[in-house]
């Protein structure tokens, strides 16, 4: 279910590109007063889950959803930390992290 013609995915993308540009660093909560302001029915917990199901080396939080892929639209930030992220730079980034390939590292590491 949608509350807006566009998916919180879609509407985070557009934060990203009216807001962003390459290694620009933002928190967590720049996120969260954006779509206040933008998209004001969209709770800040969801704005908070969905930055960090968008960001790929986020493997702890994307190794319980399974609907996160390749080609998806899920690969966006890259979380520098508990609250900061920047825009994921696929040329000079580690490659995305899925529910796969998060299992596998730990079977590995075992």
């Amino acid at each position: 279910m949608t509350i807006y013609e566009k998916t919180t995915k879609e509407l985070m993308h557009e934060f990203a590109s009216q807001m962003l540009t390459v290694d620009q660093t933002f928190v967590r909560k720049e996120a969260v007063d954006w779509f206040n302001t933008h998209y004001p029915k969209i709770k800040s917990n969801t704005v908070s889950q969905h930055l960090d199901g968008l960001s790929v080396n986020n493997g702890k939080h994307r190794e319980h959803h399974p609907h996160i892929g390749p080609d998806k639209g899920w690969d966006l930030f890259f979380k520098l930390g508990p609250s900061t992220f920047r825009l994921w730079v696929p040329e000079n980034d580690p490659a995305p992290e899925y529910k796969a390939s998060v299992s596998v590292a730990k079977t590995t590491a075992d």
